[in-house]
Protein backbone atom coordinates (compact mmCIF):
# COMPACT_ATOMS: atom_id res chain seq x y z
CA UNK A 1 0.00 0.00 0.00
CA UNK A 2 2.72 2.40 0.85
CA UNK A 3 4.88 1.75 -2.33
CA UNK A 4 1.44 2.59 -4.35
CA UNK A 5 0.63 5.64 -2.33
CA UNK A 6 3.83 7.27 -3.29
CA UNK A 7 3.18 6.34 -6.95
CA UNK A 8 0.21 7.97 -6.92
CA UNK A 9 1.20 11.42 -5.19
CA UNK A 10 4.70 11.49 -7.56
CA UNK A 11 1.96 10.93 -10.90
CA UNK A 12 0.50 14.30 -10.18
CA UNK A 13 3.73 15.76 -10.47
CA UNK A 14 2.74 15.22 -13.99
CA UNK A 15 1.06 17.74 -16.32
CA UNK A 16 -2.93 17.16 -16.34
CA UNK A 17 -2.88 14.12 -13.70
CA UNK A 18 -4.25 16.43 -10.75
CA UNK A 19 -7.03 17.57 -13.03
CA UNK A 20 -7.73 14.06 -14.61
CA UNK A 21 -7.57 12.78 -11.16
CA UNK A 22 -9.77 15.06 -9.25
CA UNK A 23 -12.96 13.70 -11.67
CA UNK A 24 -12.90 10.52 -10.20
CA UNK A 25 -15.10 9.47 -7.54
CA UNK A 26 -14.20 10.28 -3.92
CA UNK A 27 -14.29 7.18 -1.21
CA UNK A 28 -16.40 7.46 2.01
CA UNK A 29 -14.63 5.66 4.21
CA UNK A 30 -15.61 3.71 7.75
CA UNK A 31 -17.32 5.60 10.05
CA UNK A 32 -15.85 7.00 12.65
CA UNK A 33 -14.90 5.06 16.44
CA UNK A 34 -12.86 7.44 18.19
CA UNK A 35 -10.71 6.25 21.13
CA UNK A 36 -7.86 3.28 21.01
CA UNK A 37 -7.30 1.86 17.78
CA UNK A 38 -8.00 -1.56 18.27
CA UNK A 39 -6.51 -3.50 15.18
CA UNK A 40 -3.31 -2.60 13.79
CA UNK A 41 -3.27 0.20 10.73
CA UNK A 42 -0.92 1.93 8.43
CA UNK A 43 -2.03 5.41 7.68
CA UNK A 44 -0.23 8.14 5.73
CA UNK A 45 0.20 12.11 7.01
CA UNK A 46 0.87 14.08 4.39
CA UNK A 47 2.49 17.78 4.38
CA UNK A 48 4.54 20.52 2.63
CA UNK A 49 7.77 19.61 2.32
CA UNK A 50 9.56 22.29 4.57
CA UNK A 51 13.15 21.95 5.56
CA UNK A 52 12.25 23.16 9.18
CA UNK A 53 9.21 20.45 9.50
CA UNK A 54 11.49 17.02 8.26
CA UNK A 55 12.86 17.67 11.69
CA UNK A 56 9.81 18.25 13.57
CA UNK A 57 8.64 14.73 11.90
CA UNK A 58 11.75 12.67 12.61
CA UNK A 59 11.41 13.72 16.38
CA UNK A 60 7.81 13.03 16.68
CA UNK A 61 6.53 10.32 15.11
CA UNK A 62 8.69 7.93 17.03
CA UNK A 63 6.66 9.22 19.73
CA UNK A 64 3.62 8.60 18.52
CA UNK A 65 4.22 5.01 17.95
CA UNK A 66 5.13 4.64 21.56
CA UNK A 67 2.04 6.05 22.50
CA UNK A 68 0.30 3.88 19.83
CA UNK A 69 2.31 0.58 18.96
CA UNK A 70 -0.36 -0.31 16.26
CA UNK A 71 -0.27 2.30 14.11
CA UNK A 72 2.18 2.39 11.49
CA UNK A 73 2.70 6.40 10.17
CA UNK A 74 4.44 6.95 6.48
CA UNK A 75 5.25 10.88 6.39
CA UNK A 76 4.87 11.54 3.07
CA UNK A 77 6.17 15.54 2.22
CA UNK A 78 5.14 16.85 -1.17
CA UNK A 79 6.38 19.75 -3.14
CA UNK A 80 4.84 22.19 -5.41
CA UNK A 81 0.80 22.38 -5.41
CA UNK A 82 0.25 20.40 -2.73
CA UNK A 83 -3.05 21.19 -2.65
CA UNK A 84 -3.60 19.53 -6.26
CA UNK A 85 -1.42 16.91 -5.64
CA UNK A 86 -3.05 15.73 -2.50
CA UNK A 87 -6.51 16.18 -3.94
CA UNK A 88 -5.29 14.02 -7.07
CA UNK A 89 -4.74 10.91 -5.30
CA UNK A 90 -7.63 11.19 -3.04
CA UNK A 91 -9.60 11.36 -5.98
CA UNK A 92 -8.08 8.02 -7.04
CA UNK A 93 -8.66 6.29 -3.19
CA UNK A 94 -4.74 6.81 -2.12
CA UNK A 95 -4.35 10.02 -0.51
CA UNK A 96 -2.68 10.71 2.45
CA UNK A 97 -5.08 10.07 5.69
CA UNK A 98 -4.07 13.31 7.85
CA UNK A 99 -3.06 15.99 6.12
CA UNK A 100 -1.99 20.24 7.05
CA UNK A 101 -3.80 22.89 5.31
CA UNK A 102 -5.76 26.18 6.39
CA UNK A 103 -8.35 28.46 5.41
CA UNK A 104 -9.14 28.60 1.88
CA UNK A 105 -7.65 25.28 1.35
CA UNK A 106 -10.23 23.77 3.84
CA UNK A 107 -13.43 25.25 2.58
CA UNK A 108 -12.49 23.86 -0.96
CA UNK A 109 -11.87 20.35 0.85
CA UNK A 110 -15.12 20.63 1.94
CA UNK A 111 -16.78 21.44 -0.34
CA UNK A 112 -15.34 18.32 -2.76
CA UNK A 113 -16.54 16.13 0.07
CA UNK A 114 -13.21 15.15 0.98
CA UNK A 115 -13.14 16.06 4.67
CA UNK A 116 -14.30 14.20 8.01
CA UNK A 117 -16.12 16.25 10.00
CA UNK A 118 -14.36 16.31 13.41
CA UNK A 119 -17.56 17.14 15.72
CA UNK A 120 -18.19 13.36 14.66
CA UNK A 121 -14.47 12.98 17.23
CA UNK A 122 -13.51 15.83 19.45
CA UNK A 123 -15.85 14.59 21.90
CA UNK A 124 -13.07 11.97 22.75
CA UNK A 125 -11.58 15.31 24.19
CA UNK A 126 -11.80 16.82 27.82
CA UNK A 127 -13.17 20.09 28.64
CA UNK A 128 -9.85 21.42 29.91
CA UNK A 129 -7.76 20.33 26.79
CA UNK A 130 -10.44 21.91 24.47
CA UNK A 131 -10.40 25.16 26.16
CA UNK A 132 -6.70 25.64 26.00
CA UNK A 133 -6.76 26.18 22.49
CA UNK A 134 -7.64 29.91 21.61
CA UNK A 135 -11.20 30.69 21.48
CA UNK A 136 -11.06 32.33 18.18
CA UNK A 137 -9.36 30.07 16.06
CA UNK A 138 -11.33 26.69 17.85
CA UNK A 139 -14.81 28.19 16.78
CA UNK A 140 -13.40 29.41 13.82
CA UNK A 141 -12.68 26.11 12.80
CA UNK A 142 -16.25 25.13 12.26
CA UNK A 143 -18.28 26.72 9.23
CA UNK A 144 -20.44 29.55 10.20
CA UNK A 145 -24.03 28.50 11.05
CA UNK A 146 -23.28 24.49 10.74
CA UNK A 147 -22.10 21.59 12.35
CA UNK A 148 -18.91 21.05 10.50
CA UNK A 149 -16.02 21.68 11.81
CA UNK A 150 -13.32 20.83 9.41
CA UNK A 151 -9.98 20.16 11.28
CA UNK A 152 -8.13 21.33 14.45
CA UNK A 153 -5.42 23.46 15.73
CA UNK A 154 -2.23 23.16 14.43
CA UNK A 155 -0.53 26.62 14.49
CA UNK A 156 -1.57 29.92 14.27
CA UNK A 157 -0.53 33.67 12.41
CA UNK A 158 -1.61 36.75 12.51
CA UNK A 159 -1.59 39.96 11.52
CA UNK A 160 0.57 42.91 13.41
CA UNK A 161 2.19 46.02 11.96
CA UNK A 162 6.10 45.61 11.90
CA UNK A 163 7.89 49.08 11.51
CA UNK A 164 12.07 50.21 11.56
CA UNK A 165 12.44 52.18 14.53
CA UNK A 166 15.55 54.18 12.97
CA UNK A 167 12.77 55.76 9.94
CA UNK A 168 10.75 56.72 12.95
CA UNK A 169 13.30 58.72 14.66
CA UNK A 170 14.89 60.11 11.89
CA UNK A 171 11.38 61.74 11.24
CA UNK A 172 10.86 62.73 14.90
CA UNK A 173 7.96 60.28 14.92
CA UNK A 174 7.05 58.88 18.06
CA UNK A 175 6.00 55.32 18.24
CA UNK A 176 2.06 55.18 18.69
CA UNK A 177 -0.15 54.62 21.80
CA UNK A 178 -1.72 51.20 22.29
CA UNK A 179 -4.74 52.89 21.79
CA UNK A 180 -3.89 54.10 18.27
CA UNK A 181 -7.00 54.38 15.31
CA UNK A 182 -7.16 54.85 11.81
CA UNK A 183 -6.56 58.62 12.12
CA UNK A 184 -3.41 58.39 13.99
CA UNK A 185 -2.20 55.45 11.25
CA UNK A 186 -3.43 57.67 8.68
CA UNK A 187 -1.18 60.93 10.25
CA UNK A 188 1.83 58.54 11.20
CA UNK A 189 1.90 57.15 7.12
CA UNK A 190 1.77 60.91 5.99
CA UNK A 191 4.65 62.35 8.26
CA UNK A 192 6.85 58.69 7.78
CA UNK A 193 6.59 59.37 3.61
CA UNK A 194 9.64 61.23 1.69
CA UNK A 195 8.97 61.95 -1.82
CA UNK A 196 11.93 62.66 -4.39
CA UNK A 197 14.35 59.96 -6.46
CA UNK A 198 14.55 57.96 -3.64
CA UNK A 199 11.05 58.08 -2.19
CA UNK A 200 10.15 56.58 1.48
CA UNK A 201 6.67 55.36 2.13
CA UNK A 202 5.38 55.25 5.47
CA UNK A 203 4.19 51.67 5.15
CA UNK A 204 2.69 48.87 3.20
CA UNK A 205 -0.70 46.95 3.46
CA UNK A 206 -0.20 44.07 0.74
CA UNK A 207 -2.60 44.88 -2.11
CA UNK A 208 -5.49 43.05 -3.39
CA UNK A 209 -5.12 40.58 -0.68
CA UNK A 210 -8.54 39.05 -0.14
CA UNK A 211 -7.50 38.02 3.75
CA UNK A 212 -4.93 40.73 4.58
CA UNK A 213 -7.68 43.75 3.83
CA UNK A 214 -10.27 42.09 6.39
CA UNK A 215 -9.18 43.56 9.89
CA UNK A 216 -9.55 46.75 8.50
CA UNK A 217 -13.53 46.17 7.46
CA UNK A 218 -14.09 44.38 11.59
CA UNK A 219 -12.25 47.14 12.73
CA UNK A 220 -15.09 49.73 11.00
CA UNK A 221 -18.20 47.48 11.92
CA UNK A 222 -18.11 45.87 8.36
CA UNK A 223 -17.41 42.52 7.38
CA UNK A 224 -16.04 40.69 4.31
CA UNK A 225 -19.15 37.84 4.28
CA UNK A 226 -22.86 37.91 5.13
CA UNK A 227 -22.71 36.30 8.72
CA UNK A 228 -25.35 34.71 7.94
CA UNK A 229 -24.69 32.87 4.47
CA UNK A 230 -21.40 32.19 3.37
CA UNK A 231 -22.73 32.48 -0.06
CA UNK A 232 -24.11 36.14 0.41
CA UNK A 233 -21.23 39.20 0.71
CA UNK A 234 -21.23 42.20 3.20
CA UNK A 235 -18.10 43.94 1.21
CA UNK A 236 -20.63 46.58 -0.11
CA UNK A 237 -22.34 47.83 2.65
CA UNK A 238 -21.44 51.14 4.19
CA UNK A 239 -19.04 50.01 7.53
CA UNK A 240 -17.10 47.69 5.07
CA UNK A 241 -16.99 50.75 2.04
CA UNK A 242 -15.53 53.11 4.35
CA UNK A 243 -12.31 50.55 5.60
CA UNK A 244 -12.23 49.17 1.50
CA UNK A 245 -12.16 53.29 0.81
CA UNK A 246 -9.25 54.05 3.69
CA UNK A 247 -6.89 51.76 2.20
CA UNK A 248 -7.44 53.19 -1.46
CA UNK A 249 -7.07 56.80 -0.16
CA UNK A 250 -3.64 55.99 1.38
CA UNK A 251 -2.68 53.87 -1.85
CA UNK A 252 -4.03 56.17 -4.34
CA UNK A 253 -4.62 59.44 -3.21
CA UNK A 254 -1.89 60.29 -0.37
CA UNK A 255 0.33 57.26 -1.35
CA UNK A 256 1.50 56.66 2.06
CA UNK A 257 0.53 52.83 1.47
CA UNK A 258 3.36 51.93 -1.76
CA UNK A 259 1.67 50.80 -4.68
CA UNK A 260 2.47 47.42 -6.79
CA UNK A 261 4.37 49.66 -9.61
CA UNK A 262 6.71 51.47 -6.89
CA UNK A 263 7.24 48.26 -4.91
CA UNK A 264 8.20 46.47 -8.49
CA UNK A 265 10.45 49.26 -9.37
CA UNK A 266 12.34 48.62 -5.97
CA UNK A 267 13.15 45.02 -6.99
CA UNK A 268 12.29 43.43 -3.37
CA UNK A 269 12.02 39.50 -2.94
CA UNK A 270 8.99 40.59 0.04
CA UNK A 271 8.44 43.50 2.71
CA UNK A 272 11.37 42.68 4.64
CA UNK A 273 13.79 43.78 2.11
CA UNK A 274 12.37 47.25 1.84
CA UNK A 275 11.68 47.52 5.60
CA UNK A 276 15.33 46.74 5.99
CA UNK A 277 16.58 49.02 3.24
CA UNK A 278 14.52 51.94 5.27
CA UNK A 279 11.68 51.98 2.22
CA UNK A 280 9.07 51.27 4.11
CA UNK A 281 8.71 52.46 7.76
CA UNK A 282 5.78 50.13 8.57
CA UNK A 283 4.33 47.10 6.96
CA UNK A 284 0.94 44.96 8.33
CA UNK A 285 2.01 41.23 7.98
CA UNK A 286 1.87 38.01 9.40
CA UNK A 287 3.69 36.50 12.11
CA UNK A 288 5.23 33.85 10.22
CA UNK A 289 7.59 36.32 9.05
CA UNK A 290 8.78 37.21 12.51
CA UNK A 291 12.32 35.28 12.28
CA UNK A 292 12.71 36.12 8.66
CA UNK A 293 12.96 39.41 9.84
CA UNK A 294 14.59 38.94 13.01
CA UNK A 295 17.34 37.93 10.75
CA UNK A 296 17.34 40.24 8.13
CA UNK A 297 16.94 43.69 10.11
CA UNK A 298 20.37 45.25 10.95
CA UNK A 299 18.24 48.45 12.17
CA UNK A 300 16.27 48.57 15.10
CA UNK A 301 12.82 47.47 14.82
CA UNK A 302 9.44 46.42 16.64
CA UNK A 303 6.11 45.11 16.27
CA UNK A 304 2.63 46.93 16.86
CA UNK A 305 -0.70 45.93 17.09
CA UNK A 306 -3.32 46.25 14.62
CA UNK A 307 -5.16 49.89 14.73
CA UNK A 308 -8.66 50.26 16.22
CA UNK A 309 -11.52 51.30 14.02
CA UNK A 310 -14.88 52.99 14.71
CA UNK A 311 -16.14 50.03 16.22
CA UNK A 312 -12.95 47.75 17.44
CA UNK A 313 -9.48 46.71 17.32
CA UNK A 314 -9.27 43.43 14.82
CA UNK A 315 -6.61 41.33 13.33
CA UNK A 316 -6.46 38.38 10.99
CA UNK A 317 -5.79 35.05 12.27
CA UNK A 318 -5.58 31.76 10.45
CA UNK A 319 -6.79 28.09 10.89
CA UNK A 320 -3.50 26.14 10.50
CA UNK A 321 -4.70 22.82 11.19
CA UNK A 322 -4.58 19.33 10.76
CA UNK A 323 -7.74 17.65 8.76
CA UNK A 324 -8.62 14.10 7.80
CA UNK A 325 -9.60 12.52 4.71
CA UNK A 326 -13.19 11.49 4.53
CA UNK A 327 -11.87 8.09 2.53
CA UNK A 328 -9.68 7.24 5.13
CA UNK A 329 -10.09 2.90 5.71
CA UNK A 330 -8.03 3.56 9.24
CA UNK A 331 -9.98 6.67 10.38
CA UNK A 332 -9.74 5.68 13.93
CA UNK A 333 -5.95 5.38 13.80
CA UNK A 334 -6.02 8.86 11.78
CA UNK A 335 -8.09 10.17 14.59
CA UNK A 336 -5.42 9.28 16.93
CA UNK A 337 -2.40 10.56 14.97
CA UNK A 338 -4.45 14.04 15.19
CA UNK A 339 -5.06 14.24 18.78
CA UNK A 340 -1.14 13.57 19.07
CA UNK A 341 -0.76 16.19 16.62
CA UNK A 342 -2.84 19.30 18.55
CA UNK A 343 -2.24 17.68 21.95
CA UNK A 344 0.13 19.58 24.36
CA UNK A 345 2.97 17.91 24.34
CA UNK A 346 3.61 17.95 20.54
CA UNK A 347 2.46 21.53 20.04
CA UNK A 348 5.51 22.48 22.54
CA UNK A 349 7.93 20.29 20.43
CA UNK A 350 6.84 21.89 17.63
CA UNK A 351 7.53 25.60 19.29
CA UNK A 352 11.19 24.58 20.15
CA UNK A 353 11.96 22.90 16.59
CA UNK A 354 10.05 25.12 14.32
CA UNK A 355 9.31 28.37 16.49
CA UNK A 356 5.72 28.25 14.87
CA UNK A 357 3.20 30.09 17.28
CA UNK A 358 1.09 27.82 19.25
CA UNK A 359 -2.71 27.37 19.31
CA UNK A 360 -2.39 26.29 22.72
CA UNK A 361 -2.64 29.48 25.25
CA UNK A 362 -0.80 27.17 27.97
CA UNK A 363 2.49 26.90 25.57
CA UNK A 364 2.53 31.12 24.39
CA UNK A 365 4.75 32.22 27.52
CA UNK A 366 7.23 29.04 26.91
CA UNK A 367 7.09 30.23 23.04
CA UNK A 368 8.36 33.21 24.07
CA UNK A 369 11.23 31.99 26.16
CA UNK A 370 12.12 29.59 23.13
CA UNK A 371 11.93 32.71 20.51
CA UNK A 372 13.89 35.36 22.35
CA UNK A 373 16.51 32.36 23.05
CA UNK A 374 17.01 31.57 19.55
CA UNK A 375 16.96 35.21 18.65
CA UNK A 376 18.30 37.47 21.15
CA UNK A 377 17.39 40.62 18.76
CA UNK A 378 13.94 39.57 20.41
CA UNK A 379 14.33 40.83 23.45
CA UNK A 380 14.05 44.38 22.16
CA UNK A 381 10.54 43.35 19.77
CA UNK A 382 7.33 43.82 22.12
CA UNK A 383 5.85 40.21 21.99
CA UNK A 384 3.32 41.38 24.49
CA UNK A 385 1.62 42.77 21.16
CA UNK A 386 0.70 38.85 20.40
CA UNK A 387 0.40 37.77 23.90
CA UNK A 388 -2.01 40.36 24.42
CA UNK A 389 -3.87 40.20 21.03
CA UNK A 390 -4.26 36.13 21.19
CA UNK A 391 -4.93 35.83 25.18
CA UNK A 392 -5.56 39.09 26.67
CA UNK A 393 -8.55 40.70 28.68
CA UNK A 394 -9.85 41.79 24.99
CA UNK A 395 -8.37 39.40 22.52
CA UNK A 396 -9.31 40.83 19.04
CA UNK A 397 -7.78 37.89 16.32
CA UNK A 398 -10.66 37.10 14.10
CA UNK A 399 -10.64 34.27 11.74
CA UNK A 400 -10.00 35.05 7.81
CA UNK A 401 -13.48 34.86 5.96
CA UNK A 402 -14.40 32.60 3.49
CA UNK A 403 -17.30 32.55 1.18
CA UNK A 404 -18.58 28.88 0.38
CA UNK A 405 -16.91 28.09 -2.83
CA UNK A 406 -13.68 30.03 -2.69
CA UNK A 407 -12.57 28.26 -5.81
CA UNK A 408 -14.93 29.69 -7.73
CA UNK A 409 -15.02 32.83 -6.08
CA UNK A 410 -11.40 33.93 -5.78
CA UNK A 411 -11.31 33.64 -9.62
CA UNK A 412 -14.05 36.21 -10.30
CA UNK A 413 -13.24 38.64 -7.22
CA UNK A 414 -9.43 38.23 -7.35
CA UNK A 415 -9.04 40.80 -10.83
CA UNK A 416 -11.63 43.15 -9.34
CA UNK A 417 -9.17 43.45 -6.27
CA UNK A 418 -6.59 44.08 -8.93
CA UNK A 419 -8.29 46.25 -10.95
CA UNK A 420 -8.98 48.36 -7.16
CA UNK A 421 -6.16 48.24 -5.29
CA UNK A 422 -3.53 46.76 -7.10
CA UNK A 423 -3.37 49.00 -10.36
CA UNK A 424 -6.03 51.33 -8.97
CA UNK A 425 -8.21 51.44 -11.99
CA UNK A 426 -10.96 51.10 -10.37
CA UNK A 427 -12.39 53.22 -7.15
CA UNK A 428 -14.17 50.84 -4.50
CA UNK A 429 -17.90 52.06 -5.02
CA UNK A 430 -17.57 49.51 -8.17
CA UNK A 431 -17.66 46.59 -5.77
CA UNK A 432 -21.07 47.65 -5.11
CA UNK A 433 -21.37 47.14 -9.30
CA UNK A 434 -19.77 43.53 -9.44
CA UNK A 435 -21.09 42.39 -6.00
CA UNK A 436 -23.50 39.89 -7.95
CA UNK A 437 -20.99 38.12 -10.08
CA UNK A 438 -19.22 37.79 -6.54
CA UNK A 439 -22.31 36.08 -5.01
CA UNK A 440 -22.86 34.21 -7.58
CA UNK A 441 -19.53 32.30 -8.14
CA UNK A 442 -19.81 32.07 -4.03
CA UNK A 443 -22.57 29.65 -4.21
CA UNK A 444 -21.50 28.05 -7.79
CA UNK A 445 -20.20 24.54 -6.24
CA UNK A 446 -22.93 23.08 -4.79
CA UNK A 447 -21.66 22.03 -1.74
CA UNK A 448 -23.59 21.83 1.70
CA UNK A 449 -22.57 21.19 5.41
CA UNK A 450 -24.76 19.54 7.83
Amino acid sequence: MASTRRAAIAQTILPGAAVAAACGPLGRGAPATGGQTAAPAKIMLGHRSRPEYDPLVQEALPLFRQRQPKIDVEYQPVTGTWNEKFTATWAAGVGPDVFEAWDQWFWQFGAKGILVNMNDHVRDLKKSDVDDFARWQWDGFQIPNTTFRYGMPKYINMGVVYYNKAMFERAGQRVPAATWNHDDYAALLKRLTRTGDQPVFGGRIPYASFTRYQPHLLAYGGSMVDPKDSTKAALHLPPAMQAWQWIWDRMFQDNTLIQRRQEQEQGWSSFRDGLAQGRIATAEDGMHALIDVAAKMSAEWDILAMPRGLARRASWGTTDGWGMWRGSQSRAAAWELVKFLSGPEYIRMQSRITLYLPPRQSALDEWVKLVRGRYPVLERVNLKVVQEALAGTEPYVTVNQQFLCYQEMIAVFQPILNDIFRDGKQQPAYLRDVRGQIEQAAASCGATFR
